[in-house]
């Protein structure tokens, strides 16, 4: 055996080292809920030991090694945790009891975890015995949770938990039926004061009956790093406590070398004590059904990351993240060390190196926008926009994180910028997520609108330009000349939101917000309504608004046109081009409605007059050209003979047919679908 290995008691340990278990640690494991039999074992060693009852008439319980290594004048054990941190939990119980916290307190402070900030002021609340001078008897925890210093946020944490449940035990019975004795109350259950008095003399005294054995790490030989991939003992470190103990790492450092810095190590407001309270309070709502949260934890702050790498900009105002043009888009992106990596399935946490985005480094303002982001949320009520979007990520059935799409990706850039400008309001807030919606849900045939990252900087280039908490204001003062179809959307936005800045006040006494927010709802419209207030040409024309509206409501539904007598001649209006028909134009999906109402301007015209017919039952067919060409058959029929469709004429038996023409125009069970219009030409106007 080393000369440097010491046997030693706990207490003689305690009262020459200050104890402190590091935050690379795991939180306090014994004391979960399901180690019943292992508490059950380790408490029985130990009762036995202090009854001088161990087996083959052992006199002293000696437990395994206890390795460690001494870092700012603080001793940090990388192996036995867990038994230390139920040796100084005996020994402030049975201090307790026997009334000699007062005088035990100053050694047992001396014991401390840096795993989470709320476990260590957990405690030195424990060793303060004016907490407990009240406490005469009864159940410890009961004590412990109804008194005033206890936080409810204390609840979260797991080491707190851990430590409450080794105090009271739990419930669990054996196969007999009988109590599993899993905790400190249930172990000494019946013993009197003068027997602590008895436990606490033996515990302090040179002869202890329990020691262990103290290796200095560093005298053993081996590296930190080293003996931690070694440790079989304990459960392997999660990513998020690896990356969350590297994150506060790098501040610390920062802070040795830059004034700056300090502030974000405030033990009362810092990122350090944010993370584990206030914070944790954001993630433990979408905590997974056997309480974990650190899947969801790591994975925002991943979305958070990739978010700031994908903004930002080096000095000459360049985008530190290239991502190419045309063909390159593709690929250039992952170029980039911290993108690949980022937006990649992280199934192991690799150190910090791909998080410094910037010149090898975070930047101060990362860390500085992320407070104020969590800060500001932490403080609403829980916000769902879309049930497919989750800014702060939930576990899937499997366990797993939620996952972004691209159109997400905008979404929570949106987010995050409205949380980094200022606190909430419900007003502001709603308004911002309602444009922000508006400009990503665009879809075409192909899927979403918004599929690869040049789309995205373009939406996020779009976004950042606005003033989040008074986005009507920046978006009516905005100029847009582009054509493409993200283009055609803030123009959109901006006219819309002059609108309902600047628009006369409606008759029906309903804001111009509320009447626009009901019909971007509506059918498959997600947002997109201009054809609704847009002329034959394409202008804006907001009188003709409630007209199109009311019509628009009758026609569709969110799968497309409500019903095929009325799709007929909606297809035939809408799909009509130089004389001819189209020949898909019997696919009534939401997909292709959405790009005929908001595509090219040759269905302008034939869509402004299709919702601007009047469906009133006085009408006598004058109200418009398109009413007076559908009355007048020979030139129906004509239009339709002089395109590749063929026409049926059959109003005297009140049957109309619209079916596709082809070399077996007689078999018109040939074509896809055949529409029968089983009324007369009054009751088909009157329908439309």
């Amino acid at each position: 055996m080393s000369n440097t290995t010491q046997q030693t008691t706990f207490w003689k340990f305690l009262q020459d080292n200050n104890i402190e278990i590091p935050i690379i640690q795991r939180d306090y494991a014994q004391g979960r809920a399901d180690k019943v039999y292992i508490r059950n074992s380790f408490l029985t060693n130990l009762k036995q030991a202090l009854d001088k009852n161990l087996p083959n008439n052992e006199k002293t319980l000696k437990l395994d090694f206890v390795y460690g290594s001494v870092e700012h004048d603080n001793l940090n054990p990388l192996d036995g945790q867990q038994r230390l941190t139920t040796l100084w939990l005996m020994h402030w119980y049975i201090a307790l009891k026997a009334g000699k916290l007062a005088e035990a307190a100053p050694t047992l402070i001396k014991f401390t975890y840096e795993t989470r900030i709320t476990s260590r002021e957990f405690c030195q609340q424990l060793c303060n015995a004016d907490n407990f001078k009240d406490y005469t008897n009864g159940s410890i925890v009961d004590f412990i949770v109804g008194r005033t210093w206890f936080y409810s946020v204390w609840k979260q944490d797991p080491t707190i938990q851990s430590i409450l449940t080794m105090l009271r035990g739990t419930k669990e019975t054996d196969k007999k039926g009988e109590d599993i004795v899993d905790g400190l109350e249930e172990l000494f259950c019946g013993k009197e004061q003068r027997d602590f008095v008895a436990y606490w003399e033996k515990l302090i005294s040179e002869d202890a009956p329990i020691v262990f054995y103290y290796l200095p790490l560093q005298d053993f030989g081996f590296s930190d790093d080293l003996y931690i991939k070694m440790n079989a003992r304990g459960k392997q470190l999660t990513n998020f406590e690896n990356f969350k103990a590297d994150l506060i790492g790098y501040i610390e450092h920062q802070s040795i070398e830059n004034d700056e810095w300090k502030p974000l190590l405030d033990p009362q407001k810092g990122i350090p004590i944010k993370l584990d309270t206030a914070w944790m309070d954001i993630f433990w709502k979408n905590k997974s059904s056997d309480s974990r949260v650190d899947e969801i934890y790591f994975s925002f702050l991943n979305r958070y990351f990739w978010n700031e790498l994908f903004i930002a900009k080096d000095e000459q105002d360049k985008y530190v993240l290239d991502i190419g043009k045309g063909d390159e888009t593709s690929s250039k992106e992952n170029e980039n060390v911290s993108y690949n990596y980022l937006n990649g399935t992280k199934s192991s946490y690799p150190g910090l190196n791909p998080y410094k985005y910037f010149n090898k480094s975070i930047p101060i303002p990362f860390f500085e926008k992320l407070k104020k982001i969590l800060d500001n949320y932490s403080k609403i009520p829980e916000c769902s926009w879309d049930s497919t979007f989750h800014f702060i990520p939930c576990y899937t059935d499997e366990g797993k994180s939620t996952t972004l799409t691209q159109p997400h990706r905008v979404v929570f850039y949106a987010v995050c910028k409205y949380f980094a400008e200022g606190a909430s309001d419900e007003t502001s807030l709603s308004r911002w997520m309602r444009v922000v919606w508006n400009l990503v849900s665009g879809e075409d045939e192909s899927g979403k609108e918004i599929r690869s990252t040049s789309a995205m900087r373009t939406a996020i280039e779009f976004i950042e330009k606005l003033e989040s908490h008074k986005v009507y204001e920046s978006l009516r003062d905005k100029c847009v000349s582009g054509t493409s179809v993200f283009d055609e959307r803030c123009k959109e936005e901006i006219e819309k939101a002059k609108q309902i800045l600047e628009g006369k006040p409606r008759k029906d006494g309903k804001s111009w917000e509320d009447i626009i927010i009901e019909a971007e709802s509506t059918a498959f419209f997600k947002g997109a309504i201009r054809f609704l207030y847009q002329d034959e040409n394409g202008k804006p024309n907001w009188e003709d608004f409630d007209t199109k509206w009311k019509n628009v409501q009758e026609y569709f539904d969110e799968n497309g046109v409500k019903n095929k007598n009325i799709d007929v001649v909606i297809t035939y209006i809408k799909k009509i081009k130089s004389g001819k028909l189209d020949h898909y134009c019997y696919s009534f999906n939401s997909k292709k409605w959405r790009k005929i109402l908001l595509g090219s301007e040759d269905y302008e015209k034939k869509t402004n007059h299709l919702f601007l017919m009047n469906d009133s039952s006085e009408d006598n067919g004058t109200s418009s050209p398109l009413r007076q060409n559908l009355m007048n058959k020979e030139w129906l029929n004509n239009r339709l003979k002089s395109g590749t469709w063929w026409f049926l004429n059959a109003w005297e038996m009140n049957k109309n047919v619209f079916t596709q023409y082809s070399v077996r125009r007689s078999d018109a069970q040939y074509t896809n679908q055949i529409w029968s219009i089983n009324n007369n030409r009054n009751q088909l106007l009157k329908s439309i």
